[in-house]
């Protein structure tokens, strides 16, 4: 931006044009994308230098967009974009990754990744993990869209099962 543009409050018009498309975001995204890959590799100032940044322009195109972004190894960044839950919003976010372009040295991922934790919680003297909780699902015919699961914890038996 020149001085006579800051003057008089002009801006570049490749970097603030509305975004009405997935097509007109990643076209707006690749003229930030080297900005943004070395923001998230070095992890500086990434709130306010990619966050802030990308966040007005994916709410211009919908609402319901949520994401995140970080090294997937040492060269790569991955840009997750999610629905944190909104069902109506999922097809937005794969259709806006499925537009994106090939670009060296990123990774576009449309839903958060399932996350291969084994964690689990500790109360009293019992543990709780993946390796011993279970759970089924109960099938009830009058309500077909009604989610209705049971959990069981391995170790349950007749000493503990009022702790």
């Amino acid at each position: 931006m020149g001085i006579f543009d800051k003057i008089f409050n002009k801006s570049d018009e490749k970097y603030n044009h509305e975004i009405l498309t997935y097509q007109d975001f990643w076209n707006w995204f690749l003229t930030k994308e080297k900005e943004f890959y070395e923001v998230v590799k070095n992890r500086t100032h990434i709130e306010k230098d990619f966050f802030e940044v990308i966040s007005p322009k994916l709410r211009q195109i919908n609402d319901g967009y949520y994401f995140l972004a970080g090294m997937s190894d040492d060269s790569k960044v991955e840009f997750i974009v999610t629905a944190e839950g909104e069902i109506k919003n999922i097809v937005f976010v794969e259709e806006l990754i499925e537009a994106a372009p090939i670009v060296e040295n990123w990774k576009f991922t449309a839903l958060k990744p399932e996350m291969n934790l084994d964690s689990g919680i500790k109360m009293d003297d019992y543990e709780f993990s993946t390796k011993n909780i279970f759970f089924y699902a109960n099938e009830m015919e009058n309500y077909p869209d009604e989610i209705d699961i049971t959990f069981v914890y391995e170790n349950l038996n007749d000493e503990n099962k009022d702790s």
